[in-house]
């Protein structure tokens, strides 16, 4: 499991005054929740944040936040974004018990290329992510689902995905996660005609090009 170290510090100051503040000297407000315990404020470098989580491209990262000497372990709850810029604006963390299972949403990823795709078929993600219970250690990055004797309208049901080492699936397992679909196309080859028929249809042809000789819009010229 990926984990990334970041220094914060904790502050005190609250409301819209202060949040300017803390963004016009480059820092980043938010909050750790503790279970049972009262939430603590912080303030980060949010270029630190974003440039931890495009490195490992993990949701579930660990997060080592030292606030003032004390470290602890979180994962990121929830991001709020600038809907025009998606700068930054808040981050809530979790702290974790080390100690404890907890359940976290995985990314579902795939491999390989289906035999239903060589015809035109597309990859439909039911679930793009599943729920997971294990201990912080043992968070996957991903349920990686080989797909490539999948053929067209083919299905994968949750019972035939491998389950990560330390981890079992927290909801129901008899469900499809993903499939190929679509609709092969085939080309039809034209049907041959006979040389008679031919000379029949050239002949009505060309009574028709005469009857409509000097009418220009019939004629197309």
């Amino acid at each position: 499991m990926a984990t990334v170290a970041l220094n914060a510090s904790a502050r005190n100051e609250f409301g819209k005054s202060a949040t300017r503040k803390l963004r016009f000297a480059n820092q980043l407000p938010a909050v750790i929740y503790q279970g049972g315990q009262p939430v603590t404020h912080i303030a980060l470098d949010p270029h630190e944040l974003e440039t931890a989580f495009r490195r490992t491209m993990n949701r579930n990262t660990l997060v080592e936040l030292t606030v003032d000497g004390d470290t602890k372990t979180c994962l990121v709850r929830d991001a709020q974004r600038d809907p025009v810029s998606q700068q930054l604006l808040h981050v809530d963390f979790y702290e974790l018990d080390l100690e404890k299972e907890l359940t976290v949403d995985v990314p579902v990823r795939t491999t390989g290329t289906a035999e239903g795709m060589k015809v035109g078929g597309v990859i439909r993600l039911i679930f793009r992510t599943l729920p997971v219970r294990c201990m912080p250690a043992d968070i996957p990055d991903a349920i990686v689902i080989d797909i490539t004797k999948l053929e067209m309208d083919e299905f994968v049901n949750l019972n035939e995905v491998e389950v990560p080492k330390g981890t079992e699936f927290a909801c129901d397992t008899d469900i499809n996660v993903l499939g190929i679909v679509g609709r092969r196309i085939e080309i039809e080859e034209e049907p041959e005609v006979e040389e008679g028929e031919e000379g029949e249809e050239g002949e009505e042809g060309e009574e028709g090009a005469e009857g409509a000789d000097g009418d220009s819009e019939e004629s197309g010229e």
